[in-house]
């Protein structure tokens, strides 16, 4: 994971360096940037949740995708950080 983020820190020219760290009811959201063109990278780590897309209906039995919580929807994170973003 950390791989991917340096990546797109260097894509974005950002500082590794976290700029902000939150966490709520084991929801830990880890935030970087802003780059030089305004963008910023965004980590959500969720307690609990095995391999299903975050708040959404559970499409696989949980002995192969592990627990699942609706701790955090993630299409609308995924959304909301989108409409944040500078267009290009």
């Amino acid at each position: 994971i950390m791989d991917s983020i340096r990546t797109w820190l260097r894509l974005i020219e950002a500082s590794e360096q976290a700029r902000h760290q939150q966490q709520s009811d084991g929801v830990t959201q880890i935030c970087y940037g802003p780059g030089k063109t305004g963008r910023e990278v965004h980590l959500y780590t969720i307690e609990g949740q095995g391999h299903e897309w975050p708040g959404a209906q559970r499409t696989l039995p949980s002995i192969i995708s592990g627990p699942q919580t609706d701790k955090l929807n993630a299409t609308q994170v995924i959304w909301d950080f989108f409409v944040r973003q500078a267009r290009l």
